[in-house]
């Protein structure tokens, strides 16, 4: 596998909001470490400076 980091603020922004929008732990986790001020769509973007986010490809070979 090979990790790309997301740099495009948009992108990266989508993907956060997603994880916690879509996955109840996530959103748990965002908000405990202080990142995400609320469990709303927009306290998750508020994550997005804080958080990384990875593209995952298959390796090639």
């Amino acid at each position: 596998m090979r990790l790309t980091e997301v740099t495009d603020p948009a992108l990266k922004e989508r993907v956060v909001v997603a994880f916690g929008t879509e996955n109840r732990g996530a959103a748990s986790f965002l908000k405990q470490i202080g990142v995400a001020p609320e469990r709303t769509p927009k306290g998750f973007a508020a994550a997005v400076p804080y958080v990384a986010v990875f593209e995952v490809t298959p390796a090639q070979g």
